[in-house]
C-alpha cells in the first residue's frame, strides 16, 4: 500500500524528533547517574600539572598497587569491558554542566586537542564538539587505567589549561562499547550530522569543531 504525502511526512518528522533528542537523553543519563565525587587530600603541589593516572591510582593519587598477572579482561569503573583478545572502541557523550553552551569555540577546541595529547592512556578518534556536548570515539592505549579514570585526568588537565571557572564539566559520562567495525560508522554518520540538524550549518563537513586525532582500527 502507498503511503500518502501526508504520512511520509508525518513518519519523516517522527525519525528527525528521535534522533534529535538523543544528545539530551544521553546527557540527561549521564547526569542521573553521576554520584558526588570522593573527597581524596591534593598530593600534587598547588599549581603543579597533575599525573597521568595508572592502574591502582585513586583519580590521579599515587597508590602503590601490585598490577595482575596476565590479565584477560577487565572492568573499569564506567563499566566499560576492555579486553586483551580484540579491539576495544568506546562511544562516549560529555556534557558540560547546566548544558551551558560554551563548549563550541576556538579556544577550547585547541586546549581538548592539546590535553587529549597528553592525556595518552586512551586515545581519541573521531570527535565532535556541539556548544553544550560533545560525541568522541576512543581506545585504550593502556588497557589498566579505567575510561572513568582518564576522563576525570583530562578533564583536569582542561581546567589547568583553560583557566576559566565558568568552564565546568558535568561530573559524569555516558559511554558504550561498539560491538562491531559497522556500529564506528553507523554513529559517526549521526554525529557528523548533529550541526546539520541543530541548523548551525547546511553541511556536515562545514562545521569546524571536528577532527581525528587517531585511526582507531578492528
Amino acid at each position: 500500500m502507498k503511503q500518502t504525502d501526508k504520512q511520509r511526512s508525518t513518519v519523516h518528522g517522527e525519525v528527525h524528533h528521535s534522533i534529535g533528542s538523543l544528545d539530551d537523553r544521553l546527557c540527561t543519563e549521564a547526569r542521573e547517574d553521576a554520584r558526588p565525587p570522593k573527597k581524596v587530600p591534593a598530593r600534587d603541589g598547588e599549581g603543579e600539572r597533575p599525573r597521568e593516572p595508572s592502574f591502582g591510582d585513586d583519580d590521579g593519587a599515587n597508590v602503590a598497587v601490585s598490577r595482575p598477572t596476565l590479565p584477560v579482561r577487565h572492568r573499569p569503573a564506567s563499566g566499560v569491558f576492555v579486553s586483551s583478545l580484540g579491539p576495544t572502541i568506546v562511544f562516549v557523550t560529555v556534557c558540560t554542566s547546566d548544558r551551558q553552551p560554551w563548549l563550541a569555540q576556538p579556544v577550547a577546541h585547541d586546549a581538548l586537542q592539546l590535553v587529549w595529547r597528553a592525556a595518552h592512556a586512551w586515545l581519541i578518534g573521531r570527535y565532535l564538539l556541539m556548544p553544550d556536548h560533545m560525541h568522541f570515539f576512543c581506545a585504550p592505549k593502556d588497557e589498566t587505567v579505567p575510561l572513568k579514570r582518564w576522563l576525570t585526568y583530562w578533564k583536569r588537565l582542561f581546567t589547568q589549561e583553560t583557566r576559566n571557572a565558568e568552564w565546568k564539566w558535568q561530573s559524569n559520562a555516558w559511554d558504550t562499547r561498539l560491538r562491531r567495525g559497522e556500529n564506528y560508522t553507523e554513529k559517526w554518520q549521526y554525529v557528523a550530522m548533529n550541526p546539520v540538524r541543530k541548523k548551525l550549518v547546511e553541511r556536515p563537513e562545514e562545521w569546524p569543531y571536528q577532527g581525528v586525532l587517531n585511526e582507531l582500527r578492528w
